[in-house]
């Protein structure tokens, strides 16, 4: 069987998505490391008994490493996906943990305007579910590793064999299963690390950023929606 990278783009639902899929594989068939950096940091012999990479892993990091594989993801309605994004990372931050980036360390006196718009995190925050859908990739160093690279365009690569979204994640599932010649038993995603954002609505400021940082996301997730008819 060709291997499997389900590419979670963060705070997309991709924990659930993952737990959901890793049934279908062994567990010494599921590749424990998950981010770009971690994956280029082992050498393609050690990396090519593995049938499921899932994670942080863009199709371009994956691609230095393994020849061939078939990718999905799901992508989220990307104002929301964003503030969960920011709040997520904030929360993170504050318990401090040994391996965390560095621009983390910035977030909890960050407002999330201050996030929007600092030029330090525009790579967290700009357009990223473009990015990565049309072959951009995550950072690849530790520091570097929630900052997504590539150009912002609303046209995935032809290396995307499926494309779900998150407010359909059982239809995912169950269209990511008949790709892969999954038998299913239970079509029923668990929602895991479910968070929590503040009540207040965004400011008209903030309203206009993040419209401003997702141009290209909202172009692709229409466009996605469309596809599968979800409107």
């Amino acid at each position: 069987m060709t291997p499997l990278l389900f590419m979670h783009i963060h705070k997309t639902g991709g924990q659930s998505l993952s737990r959901y899929l890793e049934q279908f594989f062994a567990p010494d068939e599921i590749c424990p490391h998950n981010t770009d950096h971690s994956i280029l940091s082992h050498k393609p012999r050690a990396l090519s008994k593995y049938k499921f990479f899932r994670g942080h892993i863009s199709m371009h990091g994956l691609s230095q490493r393994i020849d061939n594989f078939t990718t999905v993801t799901v992508l989220r309605d990307p104002r929301e996906r964003l503030i969960s994004a920011f709040y997520f990372w904030q929360r993170r931050a504050t318990e401090n943990g040994p391996h965390l980036p560095a621009i983390m360390r910035r977030f909890p006196t960050m407002t999330f305007a201050d996030f929007l718009s600092d030029p330090e995190t525009q790579s967290c925050c700009d357009n990223v579910q473009a990015r990565l859908a049309a072959g951009g990739h995550y950072g690849t160093t530790n520091d570097q590793r929630i900052m997504v690279y590539g150009d912002p365009v609303p046209h995935p690569s032809e290396r995307l064999s499926y494309i779900g979204t998150t407010e359909a994640l059982d239809t995912a599932a169950q269209a990511i299963c008949s790709l892969m010649g999954f038998q299913q038993s239970d079509t029923s995603v668990g929602r895991l690390n479910v968070g929590t954002r503040p009540k207040s609505p965004l400011s008209d400021v903030e309203e206009t950023l993040i419209a401003r940082r997702t141009e290209q996301d909202w172009a692709l997730y229409r466009s996605i929606k469309a596809r599968h008819s979800i409107y």
